[in-house]
């Protein structure tokens, strides 16, 4: 089966908020299915995020869906923080 790969870069001219979400993602390190890659680094005020798979494409498709649920619901979060404050 051929590798396949998916990256993904997240921008913000609010660096505390990517801060935020590469700290958000740290817990999916944990229980990554055998046969993924899974690796996220901020450059240059981005998060760059990289999953590849040698495994059915469904896998690598369902463990970005996890990621990007788990990046929405910290986004979400922040949204409702900041608003309780003003």
């Amino acid at each position: 089966m051929r590798k396949t790969e998916i990256a993904l870069t997240f921008d913000s001219e609010d660096k505390k908020l990517i801060e935020t979400i590469l700290k958000s993602l740290n817990p999916d390190n944990v229980n990554i299915p055998n046969g993924i890659l899974f690796e996220y680094i901020i450059q240059e005020g981005k998060i760059l995020l990289k999953v590849a798979s040698q495994q059915n494409p469904e896998t690598l498709i369902s463990t970005v869906r996890e990621v990007l649920d788990n990046i929405n619901l910290c986004i979400q979060t922040v949204l409702v923080t900041e608003n309780g404050k003003n």
